[in-house]
């Protein structure tokens, strides 16, 4: 997402390739649809399997005690082959939104990112906060302008914990992707 237009600009979708399925970066003028349980593309899977992508990794090689690089073949111990380095493609000034992330408000935590409203412009209205626990849990719709702070994983309120009590409940129907 952009925080300062407050618009959604890329999704991240796993494309279902098998035997190894990616998480690739979709720009949001590629969703034609979406409704409480997917979102529609407007391409092929082929198509979604060109695009980059969300994440990679790459290994720093270790080197021993003369400066060489050490290899043990065909088995390496992992300590040979290097650090694992993991990158997120995240467009520089924009930050990747996750449904679970923590929110606070300004006394406290309240709860967790569930889904993020937005208008037909394709820019956030709401946040919806999920507080509680499985047997008392309610959905509330958070405006945009009470966020105060986001980042990857965490996103502050503006407002106490009372405040985020009076907001609205809203009914939400979910259905997990589950790998």
């Amino acid at each position: 997402m952009d925080p300062i237009r407050e618009a959604v600009t890329q999704v991240v979708v796993y494309d279902g390739a098998r035997p190894i399925e990616r998480e690739r970066v979709v720009p949001v003028e590629r969703v034609r649809e979406t409704t409480h349980e997917s979102i529609s593309l407007d391409c092929t899977r082929e198509d979604l399997r060109e695009m980059p992508a969300f994440d990679s990794v790459e290994y720093i090689p270790r080197m021993d005690d003369e400066g060489t690089r050490t290899f043990f073949w065909p088995f390496a111990r992992p300590e040979a082959v290097g650090l694992p380095l993991e990158h997120e493609r995240v467009a520089l000034g924009e930050i990747a939104l996750r449904r679970g992330a923590d929110i606070e408000a300004s006394d406290g935590h309240v709860g967790k990112l569930g889904e993020l409203l937005l208008d037909n412009a394709g820019r956030i209205t709401h946040l919806v906060l999920m507080e509680g626990h499985l047997w008392g849990r309610r959905d509330v719709a958070v405006p945009i302008s009470l966020v105060e702070e986001a980042a990857d994983d965490l996103i502050r309120l503006r407002v106490d914990k009372g405040s985020v009590e009076e907001l609205p409940e809203v009914p939400v129907k979910r259905r997990y992707y589950v790998r």
